[in-house]
């Protein structure tokens, strides 16, 4: 959108160079561009404000962007004119400034779309090799079983792995071909302070059951089964208790009758390449 419109501009004004004093006049012109985009963008945002969404130009909320991309890429486009034309009054110098003002803006956004598309296909990359390890440890579940990916780091970049709960409740849903199964993930920075009073946000372990993230159900441990994220892309099943479970809580461990050994199958798991 920034390219189309930076070239509708660009073409437009050697239009304008035949006419009489248009140079004198074009600052205005461009002028009144910028405030036409700048009125555009804002209003792009403001039909969020309604909804009270997040404004992120990374990753997949970055989507809440799309009003406003017409305006941005006409403000930022005239803005980068007139201050080309402000620069220099010889017409030759001014388009070379405006074209180098334009390959950096038009360079920098690759750049930064490089990066998020990098730091997605990481996080793909280790969610394949979460679930193929799953697979072989795991090769089917019993029907109602709560697994707990434990351990796993939350990433530096724009996006890591599972990182939503419906996403792990989703996948197992989806590559088990068992609608009774769900999830989560337990994060690094996560694992100290279980067994104490826990935000609604969080997942909290009692004596007698555990409370998924935002849910009031208890849910008994015989459900549940554990895995231990080990790096780089790989799960160990966690037998017994884990390392962080608290004295207090005894029944925070994994039930062995809830990990089948007869394999199922799943045509989603081609996914994966499985």
């Amino acid at each position: 959108m920034f390219a189309v419109v930076s070239l509708f501009l660009s073409c437009w004004t050697v239009s304008q160079g035949a006419k009489v004093n248009a140079r004198a006049s074009s600052r205005w012109v461009w002028f009144g561009l910028f405030l036409v985009g700048l009125f555009l963008l804002l209003l792009g945002y403001a039909v969020l404000i309604p909804i009270a969404v997040s404004i992120s130009i990374g990753g997949i909320a970055s989507r809440v962007n799309s009003a406003a991309t017409l305006g941005a890429a006409l403000a930022l486009s005239s803005l980068f004119k007139l201050g080309s034309e402000i620069a220099s009054s010889r017409r030759w110098l001014a388009s070379l400034i405006f074209l180098v003002l334009m390959s950096g803006s038009i360079g920098l956004a690759s750049a930064h779309h490089y990066t998020i598309w990098q730091d997605y296909a990481n996080a793909w990359q280790i969610q394949k090799g979460i679930w193929r390890s799953m697979f072989t440890l795991a090769p089917s579940f019993a029907d109602d079983s709560y697994v707990l990916i434990t351990g796993l780091p939350r990433p530096q970049g724009i996006m890591s792995p599972l990182n939503a709960v419906w996403e792990v409740t989703a996948a197992l849903r989806l590559l088990y071909d068992n609608q009774s199964l769900r999830g989560d993930v337990l994060w690094e920075g996560e694992l100290g302070g279980i067994g104490q009073d826990a935000a609604e946000y969080r997942i909290r372990f009692l004596p007698d059951g555990f409370t998924p993230r935002r849910s009031e159900e208890i849910i008994s441990y015989e459900h549940l089964v554990l895995f231990e994220f080990v790096p780089p892309d790989g799960l160990r099943l966690i037998e017994g208790a884990p390392p962080w479970a608290p004295p207090s809580i005894p029944a925070l461990r994994t039930n062995p009758a809830q990990v089948k050994t007869t394999p199922s199958y799943s045509p989603a798991r081609g996914i994966i390449g499985l």
